[in-house]
């Protein structure tokens, strides 16, 4: 295999970021350590330092990673195959958005949990707040998953009919809690013990501990119902859709979501407030002023805006602008044209 998650600095963080090849773990970081890692990178910017631990093996690519954040920050990152992917959150939080759109959620994991998911070749965004976030991530080939496809529901089987089709949308699957086993058995992973002689023996060993993470994970997918995994699909379905047709400029009501979806709104509304603590108006009312926010940034004015959003007048536009934001369009306008303006020094 090879290296299937690439990341990218922001332009913003770019200009005083220091990257390094290691050849050990720096001294901070050495309680957190891959024995058997092939390759170590450091990146260090006055907010954040992190470092990574590869493994590169023929039917597996295994990643351990830190970051310390004195602030917070974000990232971005570019999958490079389409894949499936193991992510186990050790410490911290960790927040996977659409490409810069950090106010959108694709998934995120809280303290000792993990996910599987599916991901396309695309560009994401990653944040961290200030604090210690430490995670592991595995990616198998086609042949490791059938090797270990004998136990379980059929959920592998439908993911790797869409690996094999250019299928441009990721899937992610709920949260799970990281139990002893589980984590017992992260630990052994991380502590093979790397043979002198032939890596092929070393490879057997880390494919085989790999399965067993595997089966550990399916044993979580056979307790949770079919109809979970189909809400929980649904769910980032429905929000895909809404912002794929919000950035065409193609206001979507719960209605039309209902009818495009061929179910109850009451049952979407639901599936929406279980999976993100918020209703579906709610969210189309946040992507609409998200929007309406970028417009003006770009230079259009409120009388120009409020119709690209929806609104059916500047007066509802500039309400629930307010309402939202704190703050009228003109005075955001205002704000934005100072912070623009050169300042002279007193």
């Amino acid at each position: 295999m090879w290296q299937p998650v690439i990341i990218h600095m922001p332009l913003c963080y770019e200009a005083q970021t220091k990257y390094f090849q290691a050849s050990r773990l720096p001294l901070e970081f050495s309680g957190f350590k891959l024995p058997y890692a092939q390759e170590i990178k450091l990146i260090k910017h006055p907010k954040f330092s992190i470092v990574l631990q590869y493994y590169d093996a023929r039917d597996i690519f295994l990643c351990v990673a830190e970051i310390r954040a004195r602030e917070a920050f974000h990232l971005h990152l570019e999958t490079v195959l389409p894949d499936i992917y193991w992510a186990f959150n050790l410490k911290g939080t960790y927040h996977i958005h659409p490409y810069d759109q950090l106010e959108q959620d694709i998934t995120h994991l809280k303290n000792k949990q993990y996910t599987i998911a599916y991901t396309p070749p695309q560009w994401l965004s990653c944040s961290f707040i200030p604090g210690v976030h430490r995670y592991i991530y595995f990616s198998v080939s086609k042949a490791c998953l059938h090797r270990n496809e004998n136990h379980g529901p059929n959920l592998f089987k439908q993911i790797l009919r869409k690996q094999e089709q250019i299928f441009m949308s990721h899937h992610i699957l709920p949260s799970f809690a990281l139990n002893r086993k589980l984590d017992n058995a992260l630990h052994t992973l991380l502590q093979i013990p790397l043979p002198n002689v032939n890596n092929l023996v070393f490879e057997a060993r880390l494919s085989l501990e790999v399965g067993k993470i595997i089966q550990l994970s399916k044993a979580d997918l056979s307790g949770t119902s079919n109809e979970d995994l189909v809400n929980h699909q649904l769910a980032l379905e429905m929000r895909q859709y809404l912002q794929e047709n919000i950035a065409g400029g193609i206001i979507t009501t719960v209605n039309e979501l209902s009818y495009y979806f061929e179910t109850s709104r009451q049952r979407l509304n639901r599936i929406h407030q279980t999976h993100f603590g918020s209703d579906l108006r709610s969210y189309i009312t946040q992507l609409r002023m998200e929007k309406a926010k970028s417009l003006l940034e770009e230079g259009l004015r409120p009388s120009e805006a409020w119709m690209e959003t929806g609104y059916q007048d500047i007066f509802s536009f500039s309400k629930a602008f307010k309402k939202h934001f704190g703050i009228a369009p003109s005075e955001f306008i205002k704000t934005l044209e100072f912070d623009s303006a050169p300042h002279q020094d007193p």
